[in-house]
């Protein structure tokens, strides 16, 4: 048995607390979800993983969603053993209701999976993103949708404070499931081929071939300190700086809140681009994954708006 605790948009009883053994699921769409939008809401079931956790109830269902895609956060724990591992589920209804999607092979539906072991005493940020190139595509019961195509279930692993403490925040920080805060210790990324991995550390403790993120997407500026220049009103956004490189056309060294006018650009660079991990599009451009458009094969995972400013 496993218990839901709310927090965020996402509303369910409670039930007990048991401690800091817990997942923070942060459920995100870049499916329009308001006003006039077929939009059917969320259900989330969680179980063991394959055959359980598709056969469960959901533990809780809702219609709860932002302009900006943000459905909102839940809290699983553990009533059992905090280093079992669990099976999450969770299916986006678009043109039908989301319970009765499974029964009609998510046609019309979006499913999100994660396999994911708790770690004794320690929080695990994960974000599931529900987006429009999965609706219809269900994978098998050991496989997930992520961008249009099928592959293993996510197990997020938290990054690991030098202090030995966990730390976690909105900015997607690798292919290893690790998540950073906006300030502080940020994410260092390491590029690899065929992939990412990362962990939140002090910029000055990133290796130098590391890519410093303070952001993936402009929402995450919000508050955050952009280095002045801003004009009344006027928000700050995600800027990807990009530099010319002898083995690559384009290469990420950094993103940063920043107003589009004050966005730094480093020596050799070749453009700055804005962010967009949320999968929307931002000030006119489409966004396009990093191998899409803008010559960036070298970063799987990651998202940008098509042009430079």
């Amino acid at each position: 048995m496993l218990v839901a605790v709310p927090l965020g948009g996402l509303g369910v009883t409670v039930l007990s607390c048991l401690g800091a053994t817990e997942i923070l699921l942060d459920v995100r769409t870049n499916i329009p979800c308001t006003g006039k939008a077929p939009w059917q809401g969320v259900s989330v079931s969680v179980g063991e993983p394959g055959v359980d956790v598709e056969s469960r109830a959901p533990v809780l269902t809702t219609t709860a969603c932002s302009a900006s895609g943000e459905v909102g956060t839940l809290a699983i724990v553990p009533s059992g053993s905090n280093t079992a591992e669990v099976g999450i589920r969770v299916v986006a209804g678009i043109t039908a209701n989301p319970e009765t999607c499974a029964a009609n092979g998510y046609a019309g539906c979006v499913v999100s999976r994660r396999t994911i072991t708790y770690l004794p005493h320690q929080t695990q940020d994960v974000v599931v993103e529900l987006t429009a190139d999965c609706i219809g595509n269900a994978c098998d019961l050991n496989h997930t949708c992520v961008e249009g195509s099928c592959t293993d279930t996510v197990t997020a692993t938290p990054p690991v404070a030098p202090d030995g403490g966990v730390l976690g925040g909105p900015v997607r920080c690798g292919d290893n499931g690790a998540s950073c805060p906006t300030t502080g210790q940020l994410c260092c990324l390491e590029v690899f081929d065929g992939g990412t991995r990362g962990a939140c550390k002090a910029p000055a403790d990133c290796a130098a071939t590391n890519v410093v993120l303070q952001c993936d997407r402009s929402s995450e500026c919000a508050g955050v300190d952009a280095g002045g220049g801003l004009d009344a009103g006027e928000s700050a956004v995600c800027c990807m700086n990009l530099v010319s490189t002898a083995t690559a056309e384009a290469e990420l060294v950094a993103s940063q809140c920043l107003s589009i006018r004050r966005c730094v650009v480093p020596s050799g660079a070749v453009g700055i681009v804005e962010a967009c991990q949320d999968r929307l599009p931002c000030h006119g451009h489409a966004c396009l994954p990093a191998n899409g458009g803008l010559n960036l094969p070298y970063l799987p995972g990651y998202w940008y708006c098509a042009d430079g400013y």
